[in-house]
């Protein structure tokens, strides 16, 4: 599919990007992989995991509720994550 947007971009230097973008997916193709799989391979069970874009986002949240000039105790932080999870995903909480 990026091969098909080569030569269709209005600057040269989007298109210099796009070809060096192209060169490293080719040079590392595993990186395009689902991360689950690797897991599943690994004995470790993936059931109710996100693919990959979602994954990122889902830490973008993460870093932006949990870090923001704060730091954290190990223990806070891994309650914290586990509160956040289960708020995002509709999980019931014990408290």
């Amino acid at each position: 599919e990026l091969n098909s947007a080569v030569g269709t971009l209005e600057k040269e230097a989007h298109e210099q990007r796009l070809e060096e973008l192209i060169k490293q997916l080719e040079q590392y193709p595993e990186a395009l992989g689902d991360y689950r799989d690797w897991l599943k391979a690994h004995g470790i069970d993936t059931e109710g995991m996100r693919p990959m874009g979602s994954a990122e986002g889902t830490m973008s949240v993460f870093a932006k509720r949990l870090k923001n000039g704060r730091s954290w105790v190990e223990k806070g932080v891994s309650a914290m994550i586990t509160g956040l999870v289960a708020y995002l995903d509709n999980l019931p909480t014990n408290t």
